[in-house]
């Protein structure tokens, strides 16, 4: 059996970068194969479009490699007959597709998510979100670039997958840490989590371009801005709701030290547009992985987050950034900080359900960058995380199912409340003069659990039976009209969606706690 499965679609490749250029694809390929199995790790490259490749292991051709419901189902075929421990897909969502999920924040301007998670789950294919809250699989995608025809950006990732390294946890004891001023306290909050102090050197204004080699050095880096759709940068945020310049592609572009890890919590993040259609340049996502980066943890659209306190994006990337500083590949660590996310945050609001399906994994998922130390083994890291490979697989995938059958969620249908007083109660909640809350309130009820009995903690077994709803409204942002401001608006989209969220759970006919969340 593999230790590794690389899925991709062949006559995808051949139609964006020619024979020629797949060739160049192969040939790399290649190489990575044979040094992964002088890691120790055995990679079987299968093209899903090809039959002669499938047809041995019971999984059907890939058709169209458009089609969400064919890749789910060949790679879900795949993966029940190869159970590798680590699963690679090549290839940006124009080679092997994302998986289209309904999207449960109803009101916000998304129409489903664009997501990798089903591939990292056992539950068959479909659209619903909740059926995907318990992953099993480790997953990552090394993209290439959306609508491009030179091969290069894909090579020069494959190198980089083909040749990585651990370092000790020296390598990874700073932070390059890039936070909208707005959401300063968020950030340091994060930061501390992941290496220990809340130093946040770079806040947006007036942090930004140029960046030096120096300033970008560390090889962790964690970012809590703006982002937009098809955009190759990110944005800060200042009290006047004006959002300049932080960081750009091209700042990343020969500055960037190989082996750094990124985890972005802005929107978009990890949207891989196709670049030579917009006329633009590739994203920030799809650059740092050109220049060495083992792994860039992004969402494909809206993300949301609290100003001074942690919750959404920023546990999804926190969580991760964590991981993978106790040593876990970067696979691992995603597949992890999922798991904790789902199990830590049930009963699933709207906004829980979006952010664990919106964040994907960026990179080769059996890259390593941290060196496991006898002084972690024994001090840091619990006994299971140091067992054999597959024994820990094993046990991520009793852990996921467990999850799976013990978390409530909401389900993605809503209601639009009637009752006055908790509307207005809502409305309070909007704090600032520059946001309008916008009329609908939106409910849904909290659906039980399939086995709540299996929920490990007192509490959640109680919210595991349901019997509660959350409730949830918008705002806008009036200072979009601001000259200055840029707009965070989709591009191909009049109408953006809300800038602030605020979200109730209620349980007993009683409002138990709100929170109130900002547009990253």
């Amino acid at each position: 059996m593999p230790t590794k499965l690389v899925v991709t679609n062949r006559k995808a490749l051949r139609a964006k970068y020619g024979t020629k250029g797949l060739k160049k694809v192969e040939a790399r390929l290649k190489k990575l194969i044979a040094a992964d199995k002088k890691r120790g790790v055995a990679t079987k490259l299968v093209a899903m479009d090809i039959k002669a490749e499938v047809k041995p292991h019971g999984a059907p051709q890939v058709r169209d490699h458009a089609d969400p419901e064919q890749t789910k189902d060949t790679i879900d075929a795949l993966f029940q007959a190869l159970r590798p421990d680590y699963l690679m897909i090549l290839g940006a969502p124009d080679v092997v597709c994302h998986q289209s999920l309904d999207n449960p924040v109803i009101g916000d301007e998304d129409i489903d998510i664009p997501s990798d998670l089903p591939y990292a789950c056992d539950a068959g294919f479909g659209t619903e979100t909740s059926a995907f809250v318990g992953p099993t699989r480790v997953v990552g995608r090394l993209p290439d670039i959306a609508g491009e025809s030179d091969p290069q950006a894909l090579l020069e990732a494959l190198d980089t997958a083909t040749t990585w390294r651990r370092r000790t946890i020296n390598a990874y004891k700073t932070c390059c840490a890039i936070s909208a001023e707005a959401w300063k306290g968020s950030t340091k909050k994060s930061v501390k989590k992941i290496i220990g102090n809340a130093r946040v050197d770079f806040i947006s204004p007036p942090a930004g371009p140029p960046w030096s080699k120096d300033e970008l050095g560390p090889r962790l880096h964690f970012i809590n801005c703006h982002g937009q759709d098809v955009d190759p940068a990110f944005y800060g945020d200042d009290d006047a709701g004006l959002d300049p310049l932080a960081i750009d592609q091209a700042d990343y572009d020969g500055r960037l030290r190989d082996g750094t890890v990124l985890a972005a919590e802005c929107c978009y993040g990890a949207m891989l547009y196709e670049a030579p259609f917009w006329g633009l340049p590739p994203g920030i996502c799809n650059t740092v992985l050109v220049n060495g980066a083992y792994g860039f943890l992004g969402s494909t659209n809206v993300a949301y987050g609290p100003a001074d306190s942690n919750g959404y994006a920023d546990l999804i990337c926190r969580f991760f950034m964590v991981n993978v500083r106790n040593g876990a590949s970067v696979g691992r660590a995603m597949l992890e900080a999922r798991q904790r996310y789902s199990k830590d945050e049930a009963p699933l609001d709207p906004v829980d359900l979006k952010t664990l399906a919106q964040f994907n994994l960026l990179g080769d998922p059996s890259v390593h960058p941290v060196k496991m130390t006898a002084v972690m083994k024994r001090r840091k890291v619990r006994a299971k995380s140091i067992a054999t490979t597959a024994a820990r697989r094993k046990t991520l995938l009793r852990k996921g199912a467990r999850i799976g059958q013990s978390v409530a969620y909401v389900s993605c249908k809503a209601d639009r409340s009637s009752d006055e007083k908790l509307r207005q109660s809502l409305f309070g909640k909007i704090a600032g003069k520059h946001y309008q809350h916008l009329e609908d309130v939106f409910s849904f009820a909290v659906q039980a659990a399939r086995r709540p009995q299996l929920a490990t903690a007192k509490s959640a077994r109680a919210m595991a039976h349901g019997q509660a709803r959350y409730h949830l409204v918008g705002a806008i942002d009036v200072r979009r009209e601001h000259p200055e401001r840029r707009v965070l608006a989709k591009k191909a989209t009049a109408q953006p969606g809300p800038d602030v969220l605020v979200i109730a759970m209620e349980q007993d006919n009683e409002i138990r706690y709100t929170k109130t969340v900002y547009r990253r």
